[in-house]
């Protein structure tokens, strides 16, 4: 029970109800939020310039969804108001076609809905696990990874000219147990994480350093229990 009688009621721009109460002769003022999440969800779409939107996102497990209940991409979708997700993501897959690498973003970028607004990569840590080649900032060839990242950056602007790219780096991660490991080729996910920015900047392309600024990582304790259960 509220204990007093209200007067008058007035709706703010941000939401918050104010009510102009009367409680022992004595007019109080007082804010109280009455917003639900479908309300509160509402109003913070309203504003939104991807509401409705349509976002194809890739690009390996932790986009597919595996071993959790909710994504990353549903969060971001509810609290931007997207219209529809299309998931490409895949189970253990990569972003370049080296031997080893099942199921290559590379070849499958091509397949994803062309309507949509928003495009984003989500991937690396498959071709560092799988031991994929690194090559340089100079290869163009899809069977490394500086090459393959190359050609998507091309690839995607040029079959979505109007719509967004933008890239994801993959987070810091175990291999074999050991954070900064190089792989079998001698690479390490940092080295993958930094081709992606260098071509991402070299062709002006958005990107999210996520391996920098996750805010996750196997080398507190606690956060290896918690997130890094599965490696």
């Amino acid at each position: 029970r509220l204990g007093f009688i209200a007067q008058k009621v007035l709706t703010t721009s941000s939401g918050i109800v104010s009510i102009i109460a009367t409680n022992s002769n004595k007019i109080v003022g007082d804010k109280i939020s009455i917003l639900n999440d479908k309300v509160e969800s509402i109003t913070s779409h309203s504003n939104s310039k991807w509401r409705g939107k349509m976002w194809n996102v890739g690009t390996d497990s932790i986009t597919y969804g595996y071993l959790t209940t909710k994504t990353y991409w549903q969060y971001v979708q509810e609290d931007l108001g997207i219209g529809i997700v299309n998931n490409y993501g895949l189970t253990g897959t990569g972003l370049c076609s080296s031997p080893g690498v099942p199921n290559p973003f590379i070849n499958r970028y091509m397949n994803m809905n062309n309507n949509a607004h928003i495009n984003t990569v989500f991937g690396g840590a498959n071709d560092y696990l799988n031991n994929a080649e690194l090559g340089t900032f100079d290869s163009r060839d899809s069977a490394t990874f500086y090459g393959a990242v190359h050609n998507l950056c091309i690839g995607l602007r040029t079959m979505f000219p109007n719509a967004k790219t933008a890239f994801f780096t993959p987070i810091k991660m175990n291999y074999n147990g050991i954070t900064g490991q190089a792989n079998t080729k001698g690479y390490t996910l940092k080295q993958y994480r930094d081709a992606i920015i260098e071509v991402c900047e070299h062709y002006s392309i958005r990107y999210l350093d996520l391996f920098t600024v996750a805010g996750i990582t196997p080398l507190i304790p606690i956060d290896n229990t918690k997130y890094y259960a599965e490696g």
